[in-house]
């Protein structure tokens, strides 16, 4: 898979392979699957409804990572859908990908404010430590920033959102 990945030769053969070892019962051969799978930048595209079914493998989400980056803004709308799945690991694997790809630009965080409020505690505390590591909280994202300050329950939450206001 690596050397598939170096030579990034034919993507058009190439990808499904290397789409297909993603299925390996080895975490090594996926992984090393994921990162020869992102050297093919947006060639990669194909691989993306893989990805989605195998974001349930949170041990996979840093190498999927790597691919929606290569892959750059056609993963985006994927990574957008799922932070509105129904499966709060998929919501979870979205955000720590979304917030890997997007970095800390404004449409990121917009995204992300909504799952201040998940029902899922796992969910509120990715999202809350993404939203930390942007380096300022603008203006408009204040108030739902106190907003979940003030109802959160969980007080890991509620440290990160203090974080965030803090920048």
């Amino acid at each position: 898979a690596r050397g598939l990945g170096i030579l990034q030769a034919a993507p058009e053969t190439t990808v499904p392979i290397l789409i297909a070892m993603l299925d390996d019962t080895s975490f090594y051969i996926q992984l090393t699957a994921c990162h020869a799978v992102a050297r093919f930048g947006s060639n990669a595209t194909p691989a993306l409804p893989k990805l989605v079914q195998l974001l349930k493998n949170p041990r996979l989400t840093s190498g999927i990572g790597a691919i929606f980056r290569s892959i750059g803004p056609a993963g985006r709308p994927i990574l957008l859908e799922l932070l509105s799945d129904e499966e709060a690991q998929l919501r979870i694997a979205a955000v720590r990908i979304f917030a890997q790809v997007e970095g800390t630009n404004v449409s990121h965080i917009t995204a992300l404010i909504p799952l201040l409020h998940d029902s899922s505690l796992e969910v509120r505390c990715v999202v809350a430590s993404a939203v930390a590591d942007a380096p300022a909280v603008p203006d408009i994202w204040l108030q739902p920033f106190i907003e979940a300050l003030t109802t959160e329950s969980n007080s890991i939450v509620r440290l990160h959102i203090c974080e965030a206001l803090q920048q």
